[in-house]
């Protein structure tokens, strides 16, 4: 399992790739005491690093590095800014 705390927001990521929020995600604002699980996440990939900032998230893989989240200072790297 991995955790990640950041300023708003908590996410921790299980065994076979499943990520769960509670805390402000910048969109979805999880009610106290409950957690969401993102759909899809990275299924069957495990994650071995997670970070998550102000208003972005970012975990890494065995296939890569993911980004989400605000990309208002091109915080997410991925050149749309």
């Amino acid at each position: 399992m991995v955790v990640a705390c950041g300023p708003y927001m908590t996410i921790f990521c299980g065994k076979y790739g499943h990520v769960h929020i509670f805390g402000n995600d910048g969109k979805r604002n999880t009610k106290p005491g409950t957690i969401q699980r993102m759909e899809g996440s990275f299924d069957n990939e495990q994650v071995v690093m997670a970070s998550v900032g102000r208003g972005h998230k970012a975990c890494t893989t065995a296939e890569g590095m993911w980004t989400w989240g605000s990309a208002e200072y091109c915080e997410l790297g991925h050149g749309d800014c």
